[in-house]
């Protein structure tokens, strides 16, 4: 876990949230209220399994970064709303072509 972040008036603004797991990095920004305690972050996953031969879909995934999955924050921190999307780039295939 690695944070960079600063206190700007009332928020705590996170400039880069970096959570390591074992087949999977987060990489996030976002911000924290420090008075009404409102969170709005979002986060990219990543995967970090490497092989010495890769499959198609882990060399796709690592072509792919931030499109492997997406994990958006926000509410409070009592109750927040965790909301993800996973590959948000392959929902319309299209779109890797240009088209």
């Amino acid at each position: 876990l690695a944070v960079d972040a600063f206190v700007q008036g009332r928020q705590l603004v996170f400039q880069e949230v970096y959570v390591s797991g074992p087949g999977n990095v987060l990489l996030g920004k976002g911000k924290l209220d420090l008075q009404e305690n409102d969170i709005d972050m979002e986060f990219r996953s990543y995967g970090t399994v490497v092989t010495s031969d890769p499959s198609f879909f882990e060399t796709l995934a690592r072509g792919l970064g931030a499109a492997v999955m997406r994990v958006k924050i926000d509410g409070t921190l009592d109750e927040p709303h965790i909301q993800t999307t996973p590959l948000p780039v392959l929902q319309n295939p299209l779109g890797l072509l240009g088209r």
